[in-house]
């Protein structure tokens, strides 16, 4: 199903949803999983208690997606975080994630990389220092149950004056190199 056909369906299924979602991003593992980065409402009372913001995990079964779980623990939605050079009061808490990427490893999981959105009392949400955040999820697993370990770590810091808008790969000196198959091979 191509890409834009994917985006179409998932916001009509959000606009019908008693739930709502807020996606900002989506990356595909394979045909059948998709990972989608959730925003959160930027609304700071409704951060910690949400249920959809963060990395959802969607498959597809039988033509129909479905959401398996949302991915949270070590987000810390709405909790505030520590900017140096920033006031207090000014200190910016996680709402969910924008942005993301990722890679299927050999051993069946992905690793998944995503930008924090922010709220803060600024007044401009999502425009205050954020976060680099990664999370290790296994493909086959389907229920939270089976996904409860599994955990945000912040690999970039949030840092004054600095706003991060997204996560990519680069390529590398070897897979310039050699071919994407030798780089495929060897990693």
């Amino acid at each position: 199903m191509p890409v834009n056909v994917v985006v179409v369906y998932f916001k009509e299924l959000f606009l019908k949803a008693v739930v709502y979602y807020y996606p900002f991003g989506i990356w595909f593992a394979n045909s059948t999983t998709l990972y989608v980065a959730d925003e959160g409402d930027g609304i700071a009372a409704d951060a910690a208690t949400s249920t959809t913001a963060g990395l959802q995990k969607w498959s597809l079964v039988n033509g129909i997606w479905q959401l398996d779980y949302v991915l949270q623990k070590g987000l810390n939605l709405g909790q505030q975080y520590t900017v140096a050079g920033l006031p207090a009061a000014d200190n910016p808490a996680t709402d969910g994630l924008r942005n993301l990427t990722g890679q299927v490893n050999r051993d069946g999981t992905v690793r998944l990389y995503a930008v924090t959105s922010t709220i803060s009392s600024s007044g401009d949400q999502g425009a205050d220092p954020n976060q680099v955040v990664a999370i290790t999820d296994r493909l086959s697993n389907t229920t939270a149950t089976q996904a409860a370990s599994q955990q945000f770590h912040v690999i970039l810091a949030p840092k004054f004056g600095q706003v991060l808008r997204g996560v990519s790969f680069a390529p590398t000196n070897k897979e310039k190199e050699g071919s994407r198959e030798d780089f495929k091979r060897e990693h």
